[in-house]
């Protein structure tokens, strides 16, 4: 009697110790999930403030001008504005607001590309209905 109250001692110790580690690997797992989680969110985050200062800036034409549109409190730097006939117009910063260039004869409508470096020295591209996107 002796010898099973022993065996049936450690089988209890054993599953015991195979619940605790099962436990262990369990709360690894879900601590390691969220801090994945939380390192997506901070460089999401982290990319979205920094696309906040391209999001203010737009550019369009017009039957008599080019426009740019600037409504962060920061300059942008090295301005191409690319038009649907390929010519490309560069300045070389644009203040904050708006900004009103002489068009040569054209019609109105979108730019096809507008690129310009942000304060931080950013640079960044973009199209017409699209967000701006980080050139590398």
């Amino acid at each position: 009697m002796n010898v099973d109250g022993d065996l049936l001692g450690d089988l209890a110790t054993w599953v015991g110790s195979v619940g605790t580690v099962a436990a262990f690997v369990v709360a690894f797992l879900q601590i390691r999930r969220e801090r994945v989680e939380r390192k997506r969110r901070d460089m999401r985050e982290w990319f979205d403030a920094k696309r906040a200062h391209a999001d203010k800036v737009s550019g369009w034409r017009t039957r008599e001008h080019v426009v740019v549109s600037n409504q962060s409190h920061h300059p942008i730097y090295d301005v191409a504005l690319t038009l649907p006939d390929g010519t490309v117009l560069s300045l070389d910063h644009v203040a904050p607001g708006k900004t009103d260039l002489p068009a040569q004869s054209g019609e109105a409508g979108r730019l096809t590309r507008l690129e310009f470096t942000d304060s931080r020295g950013d640079r960044w591209s973009q199209r017409p209905g699209h967000v701006a996107e980080l050139v590398d």
